[in-house]
């Protein structure tokens, strides 16, 4: 069993879900998906202390879309604080 939730439990938590609203399950969906990225963002700012909120938004973007993406966002972000002090 890969889940540390019983069969009993989840057979509760699954007929709960489908007594929701379609509106229901969708902010219930945006809800966990916000707590996600801030737990995770939370557990990289405990490994890397000493980086700021900018940093680790980009650490975040580097583990779960890729450097790549990390990267073009960061470049452009840096571009986009250049040319508004120019």
């Amino acid at each position: 069993m890969l889940s540390d939730t019983s069969p009993e439990a989840e057979e509760v938590q699954l007929a709960l879900l489908r007594k929701l609203t379609p509106a229901q399950r969708a902010a219930k969906t945006f809800s966990l998906s916000h707590q996600v990225v801030t737990l995770s963002k939370r557990a990289i700012q405990r490994q890397n202390p000493g980086l700021s909120e900018f940093e680790i938004k980009i650490l975040y973007l580097h583990y779960f879309y890729g450097p790549g993406i990390a990267q073009k966002v960061r470049e452009y972000l840096l571009g986009k604080d250049k040319n508004a002090n120019q």
